[in-house]
């Protein structure tokens, strides 16, 4: 079940299958896993690598793959939470950027 999952979110266009916004998705998929790529590098206990990348290192489970995987999405999605928080604060004026950032 791990495996067949790690293909779906891993390698969703291998086949192209898809034709009707197959380019937007691919994209999309890209910049995941650029930001995904990147965000490892910057806080490797918060985000892990793409699957893509875990994949390559024998020493992991699929399973343990998926629930890394599983992570850094639910990291991702309370990420982006937090930053429309911080900027629907700023837009109402509650936070001001003054006070942030020094002068």
């Amino acid at each position: 079940a791990a495996l067949t999952r790690l293909v779906q979110l891993g390698y969703p266009f291998q086949y192209s299958q898809e034709k009707f916004l197959g380019k937007a998705r691919q994209a999309w998929w890209a910049l995941n896993l650029l930001l995904r790529l990147r965000l490892s590098k910057l806080a490797p206990a918060l985000f892990h690598p793409q699957i893509f990348t875990l994949v390559q290192n024998p020493a992991l489970r699929y399973t343990e793959i998926l629930a890394r995987a599983n992570v850094t999405t639910r990291n991702l999605q309370l990420a982006a939470v937090a930053l429309l928080a911080f900027a629907a604060a700023l837009a109402r004026g509650a936070v001001a950027l003054r006070a942030l950032v020094p002068l």
